[in-house]
Parts: C-alpha cells; structure tokens; sequence
C-alpha cells in the first residue's frame, strides 16, 4: 500500500509540475508574443529566400553579398510597387471614407426593400441599426491607432530587414543549434523536415501570389465593367486575401456585394456571379497549373488554423496560419507517421466509416 501511496504521490507531483510548466509556458508566450511573431515572419521570409540567394551564390558570388543583393532587390521591388499602387488606392479610400454615408444610406435602402418582402428580415432589421455598425467614427480610430503604432512598426521592420539578412548570410549556425536539441538517431528526421518545409511553404507561398495577383486583375476588371466603385481597391484586397484561404477571399466577397448592393440588387447578384466564376477557374484552369503540387491539407484543417490564428495573434497571425499547419504536417509525418505501414491510417479511417454505415443500417432495422 505504501508502495502504491507513494507512487501516486510521485505521479501527482508529476502533473502539478508539468500544469505549472504549461502555465509558466503560456505566460512566458503572453509576454513574448510581438518577439515571436517577429521571428515567425523571419524565419518564413528567410526560408522563401534562400533559393533565391543560392542561385546568386552560385554566380561566384559570396554568401553575404549574394543575401545584401537578393534582400536589396526584393525591397526595391516592394518599393515600386507600393509607389505604384499607393496613390490610387489612397484616392479611391479617400473616396470610399467621403461615401461612407451615401453608400450606407443605399444599402439601408435596398434592405428596407428586401426586408419589406420577408417578414421575417423585417422584424430582424428593425433591431439592427446599421448606419451605426458602419459609421465614421469606429473607422477615424482605427486609423488614430494605426498611426499611434507607425513607429513601432517601423522599428519591428527594420529590425526584422537586418535579421533576414544576417541569417540569410550565414544560417549555417542557426541550423545547427537547432539540430543539437534533438538525439542523434532524429537529426536526419528533422533535416527531411526542413527540407520539405522550405520547399513546401515556396510553393504556397508563390502560387498563392500568382494566383492572387491573377484573381486580383480579374476581379478588378469584373467589378469595373459591372460599375461596383472602388474596384481597384477590391481587386487590392482580392488579391491580398488569397494568402488568407477561404476566409479571405469570402470575406472580400462579402464586403464587395454589399457594396454592389448599395446600388441595386441586381448589381449584387452580378458580382456574386462575377466571384463565383473567379473561384470556378481558379479551381480548374490556373489553379491547378500554377500549384504544381499540392500542399496535402485539408480544407477543415485550413479553416480551422486560420480562424485560430486570427483569434489568438489577429491578421498576422491568419497570414502565418498556413506556414504554422505546413510545419505541424511535415514534422508529424516525419517523426510519427513514418512509423505506420504505407496506407494503414486510410485503412483505418475506412473501417471506422464502414462500422458506422452498419451500425446505422442495424439501427434502422431495428426500429422496423
């Protein structure tokens, strides 16, 4: 008996220690939270990168000039895109704020309309009062805590700007203080990993681009010929929200519609349609050309991650939601599903939904 006292007692010291470790552990994220999401996004820059720096270093040219040259180029592209792109998309959000109340006082119109038809709406909408939930004021300080963080964005930025190019420099280091946290027999387990985690995140990363700016260009010009205002704008977003699967692009959907419906009805079903057809030849045409091998998640998973990440860290974490679910994926399959035979947790899975179809005929019978 005291034997078996004793080892409950060594057990529940186990499990008090390790809830104060998980608690120690929440709080230390808490606290670290902007740090790791720096870090996060400098890992993931410096992992779609390095092919490209490896291809300059291959032109005889030095690892640390060959990671100045490739991080100095992509700013300077990002540079010219942002003058290029900026000044329409401020004129057409100055516009978007001085319409603000028109477009709301044209969408209460068209929903008075609909709701007069469905008695159901009506009573609904009398309790909504959307001229409110689309006011001035919650945008004005948005934007006045936008601009409270300006310098603290440029500081993250900067700082981020010289971590990517010291580790794009010499990662040597860096990979290998992270391989000397595992045994020996797993260092070949983890490298597989890196490996396909940085091949992996390039292809989202610059098919999900590809296919944003060809989504972007296409939504752009549907709305335009349509006469949606603020289709640029649109276009902008559409293209963004690609790297933010499902959500993303449902939410732009949403908010483009409503627009379209401050107009007419009509135009709201046109743009429905003009967004649908978009996802259609995603789906089929350049979807499947650009994404030249598929990423093996599931979409449930996607939104999952993704709705996760935004409620924890906001859109920078809904942006990192993708990279977070391709590392779980590869370092599971490496360290854990390596260890099934070849098709045995799709066997499995299929036993399991063959049991429920029988128990659900039995079931029925019975009843009978």
């Amino acid at each position: 008996m005291s034997k078996d006292n004793s080892l409950n007692y060594i057990d529940l010291e186990r499990l008090v220690l390790f809830i104060v470790l998980l608690l120690l552990a929440f709080r230390f994220v808490q606290l670290t939270i902007s740090i790791l999401i720096l870090f996060a996004l400098v890992f993931l820059i410096f992992l779609l990168l390095n092919p490209v720096v490896v291809w300059v270093e291959k032109r005889k040219i030095k690892r640390g000039w060959a990671a100045l040259i490739t991080v100095v180029s992509v700013l300077i592209i990002f540079a010219v895109l942002i003058l290029v792109l900026l000044p329409p998309i401020i004129i057409q959000s100055n516009k978007l704020i001085d319409q603000i109340p028109e477009i709301t006082q044209g969408l209460l119109a068209q929903l008075k309309t609909i709701s007069e038809q469905i008695p159901y709406l009506e009573s609904l909408s009398s309790d909504i009062d959307l001229g409110k939930i689309v006011s001035g004021p919650p945008l004005v300080s948005g934007l006045a805590k936008i601009g409270s963080n300006i310098v603290t964005v440029i500081f993250f930025g900067a700082l981020g700007i010289f971590l990517v190019i010291f580790m794009l420099a010499n990662p040597k280091p860096i990979i290998m203080g992270l391989l000397q946290f595992f045994p020996e027999q797993k260092v070949f387990r983890v490298r597989e990993g890196i490996i396909f985690l940085s091949r992996d995140i390039a292809t989202w990363f610059y098919s999900a681009l590809t296919i944003g700016i060809i989504n972007g260009i296409t939504v752009a010009i549907g709305l335009a010929v349509v006469g949606v205002p603020f289709a640029f704008v649109f276009g902008i977003l559409y293209a963004m929200a690609e790297f933010i699967p499902y959500i993303g692009p449902l939410a732009v959907a949403i908010l483009a519609i409503f627009f379209a419906l401050s107009q007419s009805f009509v135009a709201a079903l046109v743009v429905l349609v003009i967004l649908i057809i978009v996802q259609i030849l995603e789906a089929t045409v350049w979807g499947p050309l650009i994404l030249s091998r598929n990423l093996d998640l599931h979409p449930v998973s996607i939104i999952f991650g993704v709705l996760t990440a935004e409620t924890l860290l906001g859109v920078l974490g809904a942006l990192l939601a993708i990279p977070f679910l391709l590392t779980i994926k590869i370092f599971y399959y490496e360290f854990y599903r390596l260890a099934f035979p070849p098709n045995f947790l799709e066997d499995e899975a299929g036993e399991v939904m063959e049991m429920q179809l029988e128990h659900t005929h039995e079931h029925k019978k019975r009843k009978m």
